[in-house]
């Protein structure tokens, strides 16, 4: 018997726009090997962000209704995710920000085992701390290189989300946008599973290009209402 539960979600369009506000109140304002910058805040109306160096919000949560997704590209996964795998058994997230995705991911699916990859071990603090990011027997975080952590999988996962590039082509993560990653991941992947990958609208041509050669089908390209990002879906 399945037992599925799908938890509210909502565009939140504008929320994704926003950028430091007089409004907001910083909880913390920390630096790591691996960002110049991590600040959490949280403004009038119960909203807590989490952006980095670049300033762009890697998560945003209503702190009164934290299964609620408001980030707009959240959306596209979610509708993605029910038309092509609602039970995938075991996910992968590549790139944890605040683990919003996982956390609802977990909470929606309740046969769903779900792992994070995260390269740096602050913003899983952050996450665990500030974000409600509890982990159990089903939802776990790895401190770990994505790059390195495909490399060592073998048809393990039925759905991955990658979710470790940033707004700007200056914040991707070069070693994540190679081929031989593709290939790793298209590796990773078990068969008849799927890979949704948000990227930045100006390299999304040639992420879909290489995404593609290690693929067998590109399944579709989705443009993200109001931003400029796009959610990539291939299939193995």
């Amino acid at each position: 018997m399945r037992l599925f539960l799908w938890v509210s979600v909502v565009t939140g369009a504008v929320l994704g726009a926003l950028r430091w506000s007089v409004s907001e109140e910083v909880l913390v304002d920390t630096r790591s090997a691996f960002n110049e910058r991590i600040v959490v805040s949280e403004d009038g109306h119960g909203v807590r962000r989490l952006r980095f160096s670049d300033g762009s919000i890697q998560t945003a949560m209503r702190v009164d209704d934290p299964l609620t997704l408001i980030s707009p590209y959240y959306r596209v996964i979610a509708d993605e995710m029910s038309r092509r795998v609602i039970d995938a058994p075991r996910v992968l997230v590549i790139g944890l920000g605040g683990g919003a995705l996982p956390r609802w991911i977990h909470a929606s699916n309740l046969l769903a085992t779900v792992d994070a990859v995260e390269i740096d071990p602050v913003v899983v603090s952050v996450a665990r701390r500030y974000f409600g990011f509890n982990e159990d027997a089903r939802l776990r975080a790895f401190v770990a290189d994505g790059f390195d952590f495909v490399a060592e999988c073998d048809g393990a996962y039925d759905l991955i989300l990658l979710d470790a590039y940033g707004a700007t082509s200056d914040s991707v993560p070069v070693r994540l946008t190679t081929a031989p990653f593709f290939r790793a991941l298209a590796r990773c992947v078990a068969p008849g599973g799927v890979l949704m990958a948000n990227v930045p609208g100006s390299q999304a041509d040639e992420l879909d290009y290489r995404m593609a050669s290690a693929f067998k089908r590109v399944v579709t390209d989705n443009a993200v209402p109001g931003r400029s990002n796009r959610v990539l879906v291939v299939s193995r």
